[in-house]
């Protein structure tokens, strides 16, 4: 009838409560071995009885000495009931629903083990297992007691300062304690989001990025998908604490009858991004032109706040005060800042980095080698190239080289002694090196970083890693004092003189796919109905087209312009570039169009121009430039409607809805992401849509 708590056990019971506290804005308890003895008075007690429990016609579970809050959980049935995790147990407790009335009050006399929890005034635990045959029981003590008739686990002392729960830039939860505290990243969390909520006496409920909702009692514990609660991009609960109340893909509210009810559409409601319900029950939006508006109730007519703007999401304080999350851009994916550029090779494609290289091995581990190899081929991918194969003879060639440039400080021969190349017989070469901890994918990536030239005699490591006539690789790794050199070796070389890339041979025999996964993440086809594979790129978007000569260039999920020589490369911001929501390039392959939160069209001269408003150019969700010049739309009906140039009027294509996103083929046909999120094929513009096999779930697609 053991009674002991290990140390580890008694600090995970105490971090779980603190946790729950922290997240519900009350100051942490510390552990007390004098509350804890009187815990493992009532937990020995009980491991006396059957299943650890004394039964109710004894007088219940309940009892022990002291002037405490107890909290009690115990179980039977365990084959090794001292192993069992205690923490789980305390977390039982947890996960019921945070009573929002004082004590007495309310069918269910409006506490429970949380409020014991929560209790702002309760400042010392003490807990203790009792196990018995095949049960234990977990018993926790407070001091001060709480769950007092007519107080309130909130209403006391204990309120911390006010708790901010943040969503980052990567969807996950960070926390601040005060306006003016620092970020904290939520570790415990592994919700993902992009809004989320504050339900007194339910907990969290949160927007996925696949814009579903989400609940769960707190902040860390486990997170519930709500049946049939798509798709909406951002979520309020009215003054009743029942009625939800969502923006749809389409900008629309919509409202539901709590978490398991069904959306239904509230008409003449939009255009908002984000929706918010203040104390007093009125309704806050945020505009197209992310500016505040305000409606008393779901049926009013949105009133504009006067010098508002401009904001993306709004919040209301404890204490009435609107808090906004401003529009602005993030920062850029960039190497590491350590890496440095050497001298390119002048007969092939050579550039090194110095980013470094211990002994002279030059082994490279089966799976290294086939890592290397992905990372190459995912990139030759995105850019419509055939796959390399590994060639074993080729990595000699290349472990000849790594060895000798082990040798060398820095592992870099001096270009005093000849330049970092060498070695390299007739095969095409690529150097990187750094500090002996650099991973591989960080110095293939800044291969694949580099701006892809579209020239001939235009060559670098992109290039060659890109060279069409290239068929094998093979590659090793020299360790030196500190130092970590990397030898890729190509056959045939590429870079060839008066040559380029894509116009040696090895294209693609059908045309390559990449789409916006429901994630926001990329993924890419080979071919229309080819499956679909997630791209090693960090880039989180929502519209995205290609640029010849230049990369990418996309729309991050904060309306803001980002670009990238490849997929698989960095992706810098573009200064002064939000916003917007969809992005095509005109046929004069400077002026960009844009599409802004208020459905109008904009352009900007290039991207490092300044956004201009066509006028009378709404309201379209997309747009896309077709090869002849006119541009394609999706109106707000999820229709197409075509314009000759940005001054002309739009014209419906009749029966060409429902879609989304679209984007030209280079045969003329158009591909639409439909309100499935799948792909969408129609041949000719005004010809009806077929369906494209193997092709969910994205929010928008580029092909070239």
């Amino acid at each position: 009838m053991s009674t002991n708590l290990s140390p580890a056990e008694a600090n995970s019971i105490l971090r779980a409560h603190n946790d729950f506290r922290a997240a519900h804005g009350i100051i942490p308890m510390v552990w007390n071995d004098t509350v804890a003895s009187f815990a493992a008075i009532w937990a020995k007690q009980s491991a006396s009885y059957p299943n650890c429990a004394r039964p109710d016609d004894q007088g219940g579970a309940h009892g022990g000495p002291g002037e405490y809050g107890q909290n009690l959980a115990w179980g039977w049935g365990f084959d090794e009931p001292n192993l069992v995790d205690m923490t789980e147990f305390a977390i039982g407790w947890m996960e019921e629903i945070i009573p929002t009335l004082p004590v007495g009050s309310g069918p269910d006399g409006s506490y429970n083990h949380a409020s014991q929890v929560l209790w702002g005034d309760s400042l010392r635990l003490g807990c203790a297992k009792g196990v018995g045959k095949e049960c234990v029981m977990l018993v926790c003590e407070y001091d001060i007691f709480g769950n007092i008739d007519g107080a309130q686990w909130n209403t006391g002392g204990g309120l911390l300062e006010p708790q901010i729960t943040g969503i980052g830039m990567d969807n996950q939860l960070y926390r601040k304690k005060g306006l003016n505290g620092k970020w904290n990243k939520l570790t415990e969390s592994k919700a993902r989001l992009i809004d989320l909520i504050q339900v007194p006496g339910t907990g969290f409920v949160g927007v996925a990025p696949d814009n579903t909702l989400w609940s769960a009692s707190s902040l860390t514990g486990s997170w519930s998908l709500a049946p049939n609660s798509g798709s909406v991009i951002s979520i309020a609960v009215m003054a009743d604490k029942t009625t939800y109340v969502g923006v749809g893909m389409d900008n629309q509210l919509y409202s539901r009858n709590g978490l398991a009810g069904s959306w239904n559409y509230v008409p003449n409601s939009g255009y908002v991004l984000d929706i918010t319900v203040l104390f007093d029950g009125t309704l806050l939006g945020v505009g197209m032109d992310n500016k505040l508006y305000t409606k008393k109730d779901l049926k009013a007519n949105w009133v504009l706040v006067q010098q508002s703007g401009s904001v993306t999401r709004a919040k209301q304080q404890l204490d009435g005060s609107i808090l906004g999350v401003e529009q602005r851009g993030r920062t850029s994916i960039q190497p590491l800042n350590s890496l440095k550029f050497g001298k390119n090779s002048k007969k092939k494609s050579t550039r090194t980095q110095q980013i470094a290289a211990l002994t002279m091995s030059t082994n490279l581990s089966p799976s290294d080698s086939q890592n290397i190899l992905r990372l190459h081929n995912e990139y030759r991918a995105t850019n419509g190239i055939v796959p390399l194969t590994w060639s074993d003879t080729v990595a000699t060639k290349a472990i000849e080289w790594a060895t000798v440039s082990a040798s060398y400080p820095g592992c870099v021969r001096p270009n005093s002694q000849g330049g970092a190349h060498g070695g390299n017989g007739n095969y095409g070469q690529n150097l990187a090196w750094g500090s002996s901890q650099v991973s591989n994918e960080v110095l293939v990536g800044l291969w694949s970083s580099e701006p892809i030239p579209m020239m001939p005699n235009s060559y670098n490591h992109a290039s060659q890693m890109l060279w069409g006539s290239t068929t094998s690789v093979g590659c090793a790794i020299g360790y030196g004092n500190g130092c970590k050199m990397l030898v890729c070796e190509y056959n045939p070389a590429g870079n060839m003189v008066g040559q380029q890339w894509n116009t040696v041979g090895g294209r693609t025999s059908s045309v390559q796919v990449t789409g916006i996964g429901m994630d926001r993440q990329l993924y890419s086809k080979n071919g229309l109905n080819g499956p679909w594979s997630k791209v090693a790129s960090r880039a989180e978007l929502i519209d995205l087209i290609q640029v010849p000569g230049n990369g990418f260039v996309g729309v991050a999920p904060d309306y803001t312009l980002w670009i990238a020589s490849s997929l698989t490369g960095s992706w810098s911001y573009v200064p002064n570039s939000g916003s917007v929501k969809s992005i095509a390039l005109l046929n004069d392959k400077v002026t960009y169009v844009g599409v802004g939160l208020d459905s109008q069209l904009w352009i900007r001269a290039g991207l490092n121009g300044y956004w201009r408003q066509v006028m009378n150019s709404g309201s379209v969700f997309d747009v896309t430039v077709l090869l002849d010049g006119r541009i394609l739309g999706v109106g707000m009906d999820y229709q197409l409607y075509i314009k000759q140039d940005l001054n002309a009027k739009w014209v419906l294509i009749p029966n060409s809805g429902a879609v989304t996103r679209t984007t030209q083929q280079s045969d003329g046909s158009i591909i639409g992401v439909g309100m499935d999120n799948a792909l969408w094929r129609m041949q000719t513009l005004g010809s009806s849509w077929t369906y494209v096999p193997n092709s969910r779930a994205v929010l928008s697609v580029v092909t070239y």
